[in-house]
């Protein structure tokens, strides 16, 4: 009678046995701290730290848009305009978009680090004034687009007569190339 397992009740485990069942968590060797803020920095794009540190600085200083300086501006139009491709038909209303939504998404980043609505506030508009700044979008759109020989058209979109007469006279008279083998020049 002694001797006979209870079956009726709930067993008791051994604890030591549990405990064996369970992984343990690694440790890891930075510090749970720094570990956040590594997760934090290898989620983030290309230019995107930079940016939010650029930003963050603005609004807790108060920086107006007009006053930013060529660095943190740099900073900030580099995050913007990633991204954008030269040769894919860019317009200025294509980068300004392009442009204002980089910013939004940088706007979205910064919202976690932000105690007041006005600084959520002052920072989004800072922030898509500058991405709608119309000298920053024709900078970058003259970068990616390559330069067209200019023509000498009047307002109506015609040759100057004055651009005509001269590649008239240049059509008359022969010319000639050089060879680049040689030293010779040959009529065309």
């Amino acid at each position: 009678m002694g001797n006979t397992p209870n079956t009726t009740g709930a067993q008791t485990a051994n604890p030591v046995e549990e405990s064996a069942k369970k992984p343990r968590r690694k440790v890891s060797a930075i510090g749970s701290t720094n570990e956040s803020i590594l997760e934090f920095i290898m989620a983030r794009e290309l230019h995107e730290c930079d940016a939010i540190k650029v930003a963050m600085n603005i609004v807790k200083s108060g920086i107006k848009v007009s006053n930013i300086t060529e660095h943190d501006a740099s900073i900030l139009n580099t995050f913007l305009n990633d991204g954008l491709k030269s040769g894919a038909n860019n317009t200025v209303d294509t980068v300004m978009t392009h442009r204002q939504h980089r910013a939004y998404r940088l706007a979205m980043a910064l919202g976690n680090f932000l105690e007041k609505k006005e600084q959520i506030t002052v920072m989004s508009g800072t922030l898509m004034l500058f991405a709608s700044t119309t000298q920053h979008a024709n900078d970058i759109l003259s970068k990616l687009n390559p330069t067209v020989p200019q023509t000498d058209y009047n307002a109506a979109g015609r040759l100057h007569a004055d651009a005509l007469q001269h590649d008239k006279h240049d059509a008359d008279k022969p010319q000639t190339t050089v060879m680049p083998n040689a030293n010779a020049t040959a009529k065309q």
